[in-house]
């Protein structure tokens, strides 16, 4: 993640509606840890050894997994808080409603060269404020960015935008962060999509220019920058 974000979400959390949004994780945890305590209580209930023997003679109950399977969703829900308390904001706007698709554009950069990018993504949330989603529709999303592109390269290798609305119910919040954005904002996020490729496809766009490659190019690799 950037080490400092331009505009901070500073959103409250919400796991239940985050799961709501992303229920795959949560559901393989919980479901990994209803089966091995399930297996554990028959094993017991059998009277057959519950236990995984160690390497110095001691014994592991096996319903020590289902703890692991759930502090595993804990982390991984504490870092989705982080993300939206302190990850970059930028405004998204909905660019096809079948499938429902997102497109966010920031600055990849990690110091005074532009590296400006749209990255593409499904949504699964359906309305704004309550009113159906259409296409041109406008949604505040949280993004981290990431190194893929290595160390030494000057930008970041891609970013991943969030709906706001994933961390929080709560309109106003959701609100508050919509008006941080500025006019410009948007001017420059309409612009740039008119330089993608139709029809959208989910991907990160490159909109900076590399000598022998493409501009608005579609990144799949590191050789893609």
């Amino acid at each position: 993640m950037k080490p400092t974000a331009s505009n901070p979400a500073k959103l409250p959390f919400n796991p239940l509606c985050y799961w709501r949004y992303n229920p795959n994780n949560a559901a393989i945890a919980f479901g990994f840890a209803i089966v091995v305590i399930a297996t554990w209580g028959i094993l017991v209930w059998t009277g057959h050894k519950a236990s995984i023997p160690t390497k110095d003679g001691g014994e592991t109950p096996i319903y020590w997994f289902a703890f692991g399977a759930l502090a595993t969703l804990g982390f991984y829900t504490y870092l989705k808080s982080r993300k939206f308390k302190t990850g970059d904001a930028n405004p998204g706007v909905i660019v096809s409603l079948d499938p429902t698709l997102l497109a966010v554009h920031t600055d990849l950069a990690k110091d005074e060269i532009e590296f400006p990018a749209i990255k593409i993504v499904r949504t699964r949330i359906t309305s704004v404020n309550g009113k159906p989603f259409k296409v041109g529709t406008c949604i505040p999303t949280v993004s981290q960015y990431l190194d893929s592109a290595g160390r030494d390269a000057m930008h970041w290798g891609d970013f991943e935008p969030e709906p706001a609305a994933y961390a929080t119910s709560d309109e106003d919040s959701i609100n508050r962060l919509a008006s941080t954005f500025g006019k410009d904002q948007f001017d420059l996020l309409s612009k740039s999509l008119k330089q993608i490729p139709r029809p959208f496809e989910p991907g990160l766009y490159a909109l900076w220019h590399t000598p022998g490659k493409a501009q608005c190019r579609r990144i799949t690799s590191k050789s893609d920058f």
